[in-house]
C-alpha cells in the first residue's frame, strides 16, 4: 500500500485508501477524538471521512449491522473490574449473544471459556492467571483498540452518609444508568455508612427523626438506600438466572 501518485494518501488496488469514521452528531467529544484520529492517520497516508448522525437510526444502525470501518464506543461502563471490559469487547457465541461493545463480532473460543471461568471464580489468584491469558489473547488479536479512560464524576454529600467511593478507594461506582451501572452502583450504595446517629426516643412508641422524614409508632419500614439497593439488585437477579 504506497502512495504512487503523490497525493499523500496511500493506494490499495489503485484506489486510495479512504476509512469511514460514524460517530453520533450529538457526542461532541467522540466527534473531536474521530477528528485527532483523522488527523493522525493522514500523516501516514491514510484517509477518514467523518460521518454523523442521530443515534438509533444511525450510529448504532451502522455498529449493529457491522457496517463500518472505523467506531468509537465505550466498553464495560460503570462497572469497577477488568471482567466487564473484556466480557463486552471479547465475548461472542452468536449473533445475538455477545459482548455489549462487541461490535465486530469478535470470535475466539478460548476468549470464551477463559470469560466463563472468571466469572465464576471467587480465588483471586485464579482471577489473575485468567486475566494474564485474556491479554495476551486481547494483544495477539487486537480485537478493539483503546482510545482513551472515560472519565466518571459525581457529587457526595456526605451529611448524612458517608464513606463514598473515591480515587484513593474506587470500590464502585454511584451513578446509575438503566442497562449499564447496576453492579456498580449497588456496590457503592452498600459500601456507604450513616454519617451520624440517628437521634430516637424509646418507651413512647414515637421516633424523632430529622426534618422532612416520617414519624412512625411502629416498625415494618424499610429506609431509602436499603430500598434502592433491593431495586438495584432485581435487575443482577434476573441476568444470573439468565
Amino acid at each position: 500500500m504506497k502512495d504512487t501518485n503523490g497525493d499523500g494518501i496511500r493506494e490499495y488496488n489503485g484506489k486510495d485508501i479512504v476509512l469511514k469514521f460514524y460517530t453520533c452528531a450529538g457526542c461532541s467529544d467522540w466527534i473531536q477524538a474521530g477528528e485527532i484520529i483523522a488527523n493522525q492517520l493522514k500523516a501516514i497516508g491514510i484517509k477518514v471521512e467523518i460521518e454523523k448522525g442521530d443515534w438509533t437510526n444511525f450510529f448504532m444502525a451502522h455498529l449493529n449491522s457491522g457496517d463500518f470501518d472505523l467506531a468509537l464506543h465505550w466498553a464495560g461502563t460503570f462497572k469497577p473490574d477488568p471482567y466487564s471490559v473484556y466480557y463486552s469487547l471479547m465475548y461472542y457465541k452468536n449473533s445475538t449473544d455477545k459482548g455489549s461493545a462487541n461490535f465486530g463480532n469478535y470470535h475466539n473460543e478460548k476468549a470464551n471459556e477463559l470469560l466463563d471461568k472468571l466469572a465464576h471464580t471467587p480465588v483471586e489468584s485464579e482471577q489473575i492467571n485468567y486475566l494474564k491469558e485474556l491479554t495476551k489473547i486481547w494483544l495477539q488479536d487486537v480485537p478493539a483498540v483503546p482510545v482513551y479512560m472515560g472519565t466518571l464524576f459525581y457529587e457526595a454529600n456526605q451529611a448524612y452518609w458517608k464513606g463514598w467511593p473515591n480515587a484513593k478507594n474506587p470500590y464502585g461506582v454511584p451513578i446509575f444508568w438503566p442497562g449499564f451501572g447496576t453492579w456498580g452502583t449497588a456496590l457503592a450504595l452498600l459500601g456507604v455508612q450513616p454519617a451520624q446517629t440517628p437521634t430516637s426516643t424509646t418507651g413512647t412508641g414515637t421516633s424523632t427523626t430529622s426534618p422532612g422524614t416520617s414519624t412512625t409508632s411502629s416498625g415494618g419500614g424499610i429506609c431509602g438506600p436499603a430500598l434502592i439497593v433491593a431495586l438495584a439488585a432485581v435487575p443482577l437477579l434476573l441476568r444470573r438466572r439468565h
